[in-house]
C-alpha cells in the first residue's frame, strides 16, 4: 500500500527489537510515535526547550543501547522510554540545582 511505513501494524516492542538489531526504519518509526509525548513531558518538567531536546535525544540513545533490558511483561515501551525519561529529567534537575548554588555561592576575598 502506498503510503504506509515499513512497519505500520508492528507493536513497539517488535519495532524495539528490530531496532536493536539494527533496522533504522523501526528505530525511525519508534521514534516519530514517541518523541512528542518524552518531548512536552520533559518540556513540562524542565520548563526548558533545550532541557526537553537534551533529554529526549538522551532516551532514544539509551533505547539502543540498553533497550535489551526491556521486558515486555512488566509494560509497554512507551512506559519504559517515559521511564528513562523521567531519571534523565532528575539528573538535569539535579545538575541545574547544583549549578544555580556554585552560582549563586558567595565569593571569598
Amino acid at each position: 500500500m502506498a503510503g504506509m511505513e515499513p512497519h505500520e501494524r508492528t507493536s513497539d516492542a517488535e519495532l524495539l527489537a528490530l531496532a536493536l538489531a539494527g533496522e533504522e526504519s523501526a528505530f525511525v518509526q519508534l521514534y516519530n510515535k514517541l518523541k512528542g509525548g518524552i518531548f512536552r513531558y520533559a518540556f513540562y518538567m524542565t520548563n526548558s526547550t533545550c532541557a526537553a531536546e537534551e533529554v529526549t535525544q538522551e532516551v532514544f540513545m539509551s533505547l539502543l543501547k540498553e533497550g535489551s533490558s526491556y521486558r515486555q511483561e512488566r509494560g509497554d515501551v512507551g512506559a519504559f522510554a517515559f521511564g528513562i525519561a523521567r531519571n534523565l529529567v532528575r539528573r538535569v534537575r539535579r545538575r541545574e540545582r547544583l549549578s544555580a548554588r556554585v552560582i549563586a555561592r558567595p565569593r571569598l576575598t
